[in-house]
């Protein structure tokens, strides 16, 4: 295949886990100015999908991983299944399918390759299966998890097997939950051991701790700050948020601070690593040009917000309080292109935009633990992308089309989700190659 060079780019957000620094250990802030940086560009090398043929074709991809083979191993959702492709995109086999016996899933969540085992984590039936490279069963460890008592009154916390290690241990995550009829009302953060797992499910050690936070769970009637958009009822639009993102690294916390610039002599934001100890990996500050909410850039953003569907319930998570606004599941019909535009029209009358664009609008990790930060929507077909070493320096600008899913990424090669004029989801390997 000749090659070709691209210009590249509910309850659950309020459950994930939050350990705060402990201590200061690590690099020290650099001052590096992300607007100075190589730029890069994706080289598409090979890729994987069918129009025509559903064996050879995907509907609906999941997570992939990449062996030390260069074989890909891929989730196909609408089939519960991962199907296995060669280095050169050749079907190899599949591992698993729909279903609740051995070897089957119900709700695969997520899966990964280690040495010659592939590990699958299924929540709905709370186990993790692993299988040699070939697809044969080898066993199924338990992931029903030990519930942890808390001292704040119906509120529990329940720490389960999640991701396999290289020595063939498991490390954790954890869910909260709410019993009997009155929902927790707050209070100060609960501590849940960071768990390790051996092949039976049973606990062998405990890594760190997680400091669990509380909510505030208050019941309200939906929101009836609205605005009209011809016959509809649309919620009143908000300005893009700037609160820290968080993801966890095997374990590790990390949290991007980017607040908007107030001034454009003052523009930075920052990014902490923070081990499980809470010891501080890293803490570095970028410093940066701000970027105000042109008329490309905000044409862009009121068009996202129109498309959004709006009706039912609303969960919102504000400070440490968790909001639900009980309402309706209907949702409204589709609108037409016309409503579309008096939607449009109507967002931007009630927009109140701050000066300044947040310097980051999303993140993400690769398997080699470099991470990858959005930067700000500046209203073209491509998204930027910060690229960062994994300790935080960073080396280079992606930019890549926005409608490309990053599914993986180590060094300088990248899978992606890209979808045909069909809606037809093709896997594309690239080569990162600066420009």
């Amino acid at each position: 295949m000749p090659r070709r060079n691209i210009g590249v780019a509910t309850f659950c957000s309020c459950l994930m886990p939050f350990l705060p620094a402990c201590n200061t250990a690590g690099s020290a802030s650099d001052g590096s100015d992300v607007d100075a940086l190589p730029a890069y560009v994706l080289e598409e090398e090979l890729r994987i999908g069918d129009v025509d043929d559903p064996d050879l074709g995907f509907s609906q991809i999941g997570p992939v991983d990449v062996d030390r083979d260069g074989s890909v191993y891929v989730v196909e959702r609408t089939d519960m299944q991962i199907r296995v492709f060669d280095e050169k995109g050749r079907p190899l086999r599949r591992i698993g399918g729909r279903g609740e016996g051995p070897g089957e899933f119900a709700v695969l969540t997520s899966f990964g390759v280690v040495g010659d085992t592939v590990w699958v984590s299924d929540t709905r039936l709370r186990r993790i299966t692993l299988f040699d490279r070939e697809g044969n069963i080898i066993s199924a460890v338990p992931a029903t998890g030990v519930a942890i008592e808390t001292s704040s009154p119906g509120f529990t916390v329940t720490v389960r097997p999640n991701a396999m290690r290289a020595d063939g241990l498991f490390t954790s995550t954890y869910s909260r939950g709410f019993s009997g009829s009155t929902p927790p009302t707050g209070g100060p953060p609960v501590r849940a051991p960071r768990l390790l797992f051996n092949g039976r499910g049973e606990a062998v050690d405990t890594l760190g701790w997680w400091e669990v936070d509380v909510p505030n769970i208050t019941i309200v009637a939906p929101s009836r700050d609205v605005i009209k958009a011809g016959e509809r009822e649309i919620p009143r639009p908000q300005p893009p948020a700037d609160t820290p993102l968080r993801m966890d690294i095997d374990g590790d916390s990390v949290v991007v601070d980017r607040t908007r610039a107030v001034n454009a002599d003052d523009a930075h934001f920052t990014i902490m690593r923070t081990a499980m100890t809470g010891d501080t990996i890293y803490h570095r500050r970028y410093t940066y040009r701000p970027r105000s909410y042109d008329g490309a850039a905000l044409d862009t953003i009121v068009a996202g917000m129109a498309r959004r569907p709006v009706g039912g319930p609303v969960v919102t998570l504000a400070g440490g309080a968790i909001v639900a606004a009980m309402g309706s599941l209907t949702m409204p019909d589709p609108a037409s292109p016309e409503e579309l535009r008096t939607m449009e029209r109507a967002i931007r009358d009630a927009l109140v935009m701050p000066a300044h664009q947040p310097p980051v609008t999303s993140q993400r990790r690769g398997k080699d633990e470099a991470v990858w930060l959005r930067r700000e929507e500046d209203g073209t077909g491509e998204f930027r992308w910060l690229m960062l070493q994994p300790d935080g320096r960073p080396f280079g600008e992606l930019s890549a089309p926005r409608h490309l899913a990053f599914s993986w990424s180590s060094a300088n090669q990248v899978w992606a989700i890209d979808r045909d004029e069909f809606d037809v989801p093709w896997l594309v390997r690239y080569r990162l190659v600066r420009k």
